[in-house]
């Protein structure tokens, strides 16, 4: 995920904001969760960054003019691979692209009369909405929307963030009269920052004043010399409280040599020289948030014109009087019960400002304790919103527009009352994700029986090595760590019936067993004469399978690379997210990694090798199984970097077992229609059925038999897939088969992507 809109350095209340959201989703997601902050000052916020967080350089310029420039040609060029990657050289594009999630911590944006901030504000969701990663704006103040071209923007813009937390009755209602459903209320982050201890001075009593730049420069467009009044009643108040002191501190700070609106260096000091300085003392060191807000807590009151000062001191319980320019500041203190203690612009004198200072003073004890009092409730507000992030951002829900027509289609024609249910979910075990093909629901529903003790293990394919190279083989697991161990595809095809039968047979207990459709098939048959494999039978779990591949295309595939299969430690079909890659450890050590789409799934998506009885199949989702399993191969899901697992649930026990899959912690799960499973296999789906069709009409051209168990007529699209697959079948079959292998895998690749197209309808 990616952060926008606040920094590590300069502005402590961003900071603040930028650390308690980090904080709080790192306790809440995924270990292997990956963490951008793009900032405005990357070598700064080198040095003050969390551990495990990411700084990409986006600086002013090239963030308002090249980042939005190139996140348009990425939008344009997005079904151009070549083009999309060149682009996303750029490090904050690159940064975005690889995002679930926007989050912009913006503390105020789309604000009539902001004009110079306001192509700011929509730079920092304009690129992420052209690439399409979701955007949430954490809790911040918007509107109102009143003026051109504020109103167009925002009303173009925030339609389509996936939320926006609403910071205040005032922002609430701007958004409402923009017509947006899309948002809900919650405090600013800062509060959700860790609590800080502190002790307030009273004896002396110690003023903390938070002036800032951005307030001096609205005075200035007012009239008001913000300084002067400040001075003005400080001087007066310390004249008639001689044990008084002051202390002017810099809560947005980026040193003496840096102009900007989040500097309050020049001010602090430019104040700090109008006071006397006996009793007057200026702390601009740049400290952190926390340090900062130590200090603060540390005070007996405080005059605050930095927004995130008064949240600073809010959350010490430090009474706090408010020099405001925004509605962001009244909406805030109405939850404490402190309203009254706002001077706006229009009562911005230093007979004004010095009364209110005398009153807060006199009534502190009182302001206290309705700062404390409201306090956890506001905490716990800011908190929900991050939780309710990490649920969003851990949804495995797709859209439902992702269902098209043809998968509607080809759901009602095959699948109508087939499929009892439907899920999409993954494990959230870093380690588990890594080596699974997907999302890990298998090694996850299979451990989490084992150790509930409904099952006594479970048999699944895996892997075995010696001087013939790695071969396929039933594996019995009786552990999470051996399932682990075991987690991944197999795609060379074996006898798997009968390495369950006999483990089966020499294993006392109930065993959940892994198959592919056809085995499903093969061993409801077998039970119904086998007594002993029917009793020690758990669940039935299919895998969806497009065909199984002969042992012959994976030795010549290492032999392409180079590797005596004798030499092979491990092997990986395919392992990382997406498409993956396949992996090779040796008994040296090495380790051999080439992408899976470009080697064995090319050859294996032309059809080399494929089994004779997988030409003529038309179950792709086990029919036969309880539940079954697959990749969800779903547009949305490409640029995802959590890789997820579809499923079905096909029997009564089935469906009961994926509906308690939910209640188990390591695992995110939800609920879908059961067609996404169709959505997420179309290819798939129409091989197995138009598609066999197809080559069922064409097989005898090529000296084959392929049967079709379905009543139905190919369309031209499928004779032609048809052709091209059996063409090939042929081809590598025969004694081009060393030629064909070793020419580069561009030149194989228009005809797989032909033949893939073919099927996509």
């Amino acid at each position: 995920m990616s952060f926008i809109g606040a920094t590590y350095s300069g502005n402590k209340g961003a900071a603040g904001m930028l650390r308690a959201a980090v904080g709080s989703l790192m306790e809440r997601m995924p270990d292997d969760t990956e963490y951008s902050v793009l900032s405005l000052y990357p070598s700064r916020d080198r040095d003050r960054k969390q551990s495990g967080v990411r700084i990409v350089p986006c600086r002013l310029l090239p963030h308002l003019l090249l980042l939005s420039s190139l996140a348009l040609l990425y939008r344009l060029f997005s079904w151009f691979g070549p083009v999309r990657r060149v682009l996303a050289v750029f490090p904050p594009l690159k940064a975005l692209v690889g995002s679930d999630v926007l989050l912009d911590l913006s503390g105020i944006s789309f604000v009539d009369g902001r004009t110079a901030t306001l192509f700011y504000n929509a730079a920092c969701i304009l690129p992420a909405i052209l690439v399409g990663t979701p955007v949430i704006k954490l809790s911040q103040a918007l509107g109102p929307f009143r003026r051109f071209p504020n109103r167009q923007l925002a009303s173009i813009l925030l339609r389509r963030m996936e939320h926006i937390y609403a910071r205040g009755a005032g922002t609430a209602a701007n958004l409402r009269e923009l017509g947006l459903e899309n948002w809900s209320p919650a405090h600013d982050l800062a509060f959700a920052l860790g609590p800080v201890e502190t002790i307030p001075s009273e004896d002396p009593p110690v003023i903390g004043v938070l002036p800032s730049r951005v307030m001096q420069q609205c005075c200035k467009n007012s009239g008001i010399e913000y300084l002067r009044v400040m001075a003005g009643a400080l001087n007066a108040y310390l004249e008639k409280d001689d044990r008084a002191r002051v202390v002017v501190m810099a809560h947005s700070n980026l040193g003496p040599d840096t102009e900007s609106r989040n500097n309050d260096y020049r001010v602090c000091r430019e104040l700090h020289g109008m006071l006397p300085p006996e009793r007057t003392a200026l702390l601009v060191e740049d400290l952190g948030p926390e340090e900062l807000r130590a200090e603060i807590g540390g005070c007996t009151v405080c005059i605050a014109s930095r927004f995130h000062g008064m949240i600073s001191a809010l959350c010490t319980g430090t009474p706090v009087l408010v020099t405001a320019w925004s509605h962001k500041y009244r909406e805030v203190l109405e939850s404490f019960e402190c309203s009254e203690w706002v001077v706006d612009m229009p009562g911005m004198t230093q007979e004004n400002l010095l009364e209110m200072l005398r009153r807060i003073m006199e009534r502190r004890v009182t302001v206290r304790e309705s700062i404390l009092r409201h306090l956890p409730a506001v905490r716990e507000s800011a908190e929900d919103q991050l939780r309710e992030v990490s649920r969003l951002i851990m949804s495995p829900v797709p859209e439902v527009r992702g269902i098209g027509r043809t998968a509607r289609r080809l759901h009602g024609e095959f699948y109508a009352g087939v499929f009892r249910s439907g899920c999409i979910g993954y494990s959230i075990a870093p380690s588990l994700r890594r080596n699974c093909a997907s999302g890990g629901l298998v090694t996850s529903l299979l451990a989490g029986r084992m150790e509930r003790g409904i099952t006594s293990g479970a048999v699944v394919a895996g892997m075995e090595y010696g001087e013939d190279g790695p071969q396929p083989v039933s594996r019995l697991a009786t552990s999470r760590e051996e399932l682990e161990g075991l987690a991944g595809s197999v795609y060379t095809d074996f006898d798997h019936i009968g390495g369950i039968r006999r483990l089966l047979h020499e294993h006392e207990g109930t065993y959940d067993l892994v198959v592919l459709p056809c085995q499903a098939r093969a061993l409801r048959a077998l039970m119904e004469k086998d007594a002993l494999l029917r009793s020690r039978t758990g669940l039935l779990i299919g895998l969806w399978c497009g065909h199984a591949t002969g042992p012959g295309l994976l030795r010549d595939i290492l032999r392409r690379w180079g590797v005596d299969g004798a030499d092979v430690k491990r092997f990986r079909y395919r392992k990382g997210h997406w498409r993956g890659r396949s992996v090779v450890e040796l008994e040296d050590g090495s380790r051999i990694e080439r992408s899976f789409s470009r080697n064995y799934g090319l050859f294996q998506n032309l059809y080399v090798d494929c089994m004779p009885r997988c030409l003529s199949c038309t179950d792709h989702f086990a029919s036969q199984s309880d539940l079954s399993f697959g990749d969800c191969w779903i547009r949305s899901e490409k640029r995802s970097n959590m890789k997820k697992t579809m499923a079905v649930a096909l029997t009564p026990e089935g469906e009961a077992v994926l509906e308690r899959l939910g209640e188990d912690p390591g695992i995110v799960i939800s609920g879908v229609d059961p067609a996404m499973a169709v959505q997420a296999q179309k290819r798939a789906v129409v091989w197995h059925t138009y598609g066999c069709a197809g080559r069922s009409s064409l097989s005898r051209l090529f000296g084959m038999d392929v049967s079709c168990g379905l009543d139905i007529r190919p369309r031209i699209n499928d004779l032609v897939s048809a052709f091209i697959i059996l063409s090939t079948v042929k081809l590598f079959s025969g004694p081009l088969r060393k030629f064909l292998l070793g020419l580069p895998w561009w030149v194989h690749y228009p005809a797989m992507a032909f033949q893939k197209l073919m099927l996509n309808r």
